[in-house]
């Protein structure tokens, strides 16, 4: 490779990497966010302090768009060799922290039987134009079917005619993709590495497992762990720009 062709794939490899970043870091920040919003959600009703554990099955869309109807799930399954009901209780956000849809489902499972529960939100319902807050609540029946409850946030996009799992999965790759392919780039654009690009590898190496940790403990839900992620991945990355200029 000349000189000239590998500085241009070293600073579009950089572009890239800094584009990756900078995504994957705008998406743990928002979802962040809205997982400690939906910590807000509810907090005062009883149903949360009885609890035994999660709804295992609990799924949300991570992106809904103006006018897309995104789906909510949960399977329950009864496990005991008893006919048992099953009572369960959804509260939808309704475009306020404090405001709410409630929804109640009472469940009939014959031994070894699951039903799966869905339930509709749209843009409508999110809390500030920015996250669809949903929780979800099954009351004990039985002492092997226990209290359960789960909260998701779903971000609500301003952008019509484009469904949001394509927003969300196109945001996602171009965020890992960026911050791993572009530093693979870098380093095949720099070879052979000197000490000081072996420094730099090292440096941008560990922001992409930052930031690409981050993102992956932000969407399952660990909201103080992943803004101690996200402070961390910043502070490196201020600390690097101010020693460094000559990533080029």
């Amino acid at each position: 490779m000349t000189q000239e062709k590998s500085k241009i794939v070293t600073m579009a490899s950089l572009a890239l990497f800094i584009a990756g970043i900078a995504i994957t870091i705008a998406v743990q920040t928002v979802y962040t966010w809205g997982v400690v919003e939906a910590t807000q959600f509810d907090r005062n009703d009883p149903g949360l302090q009885v609890a035994d554990q999660p709804v295992d099955s609990f799924r949300c869309p991570l992106v809904v768009t103006t006018g897309e109807v995104g789906v909510v799930s949960a399977s329950f399954t009864n496990p005991t060799e008893l006919t048992r009901p099953r009572l369960v209780r959804t509260n939808i956000s309704d475009g306020f922290i404090i405001a709410r849809r409630e929804l109640s489902t009472n469940l009939s499972l014959a031994p070894g039987e699951t039903q799966t529960l869905t339930w509709e939100v749209t843009t409508e319902d999110a809390v500030w134009n920015r996250f669809i807050i949903v929780r979800v609540f099954a009351v004990r029946s039985a002492a092997a079917m226990p209290a359960q409850v789960s909260t998701c946030s779903i971000i609500a996009v301003d952008l019509p005619g484009i469904p949001g799992s394509w927003l969300a999965t196109a945001l996602l790759a171009l965020g890992i993709f960026g911050s791993v392919g572009g530093l693979a780039g870098w380093v095949w654009g720099k070879r052979p590495l000197s000490y000081q690009d072996n420094r730099h590898m090292k440096q941008m190496g560990l922001i992409a497992a930052l930031v690409v940790f981050g993102l992956f403990i932000s969407l399952a839900g660990y909201w103080i762990l992943s803004i101690t992620v996200l402070f961390l991945s910043l502070l490196l990355i201020f600390n690097i720009m101010l020693a460094h200029f000559d990533l080029l």
